[in-house]
């Protein structure tokens, strides 16, 4: 994907921490491990991901470390399992649309995000 538009490196991460974090707490109130649902990470996260995956990959890394801050913050809030880190890297096709982001390999953008985000969250996830 490109874009034109250009902001400066820190703003940026900015931005896409605190949406990514929000977009945590919306998913963590979606979510009831009651129910036995599949974890929905969410089309608003999937398009921050497929936005910043092409501009620099450690974007991604610090918006999946918000958004699992998010979700485990209102889970512990709701008094709710939260669901664990594999669960949600399981579950990014649903949240990337395949036909709006075409150029983004979800695989790829997985495996990236799996390893690294819970070494830099520093807690088991």
């Amino acid at each position: 994907m490109e874009t034109d538009y250009a902001a400066p490196r820190d703003g940026l991460r900015i931005l896409v921490e605190t949406a990514s974090e929000y977009e945590g707490i919306r998913a963590a109130r979606l979510f009831d491990p009651a129910v036995g649902e599949p974890f929905d990470p969410g089309h608003r996260w999937g398009r921050i991901l497929a936005y910043a995956w092409p501009i620099d990959p450690d974007l991604v890394l610090f918006s999946g470390v918000s958004y699992i801050a998010g979700v485990r913050a209102e889970c512990d809030r709701l008094q709710r399992r939260p669901p664990a880190w594999d669960e949600v890297v399981d579950h990014l096709a649903i949240a990337i649309d395949p036909g709006r982001y075409p150029e983004i390999v979800v695989d790829d953008l997985a495996r990236f995000i799996r390893g690294q985000v819970p070494h830099l969250y520093g807690a088991r996830i």
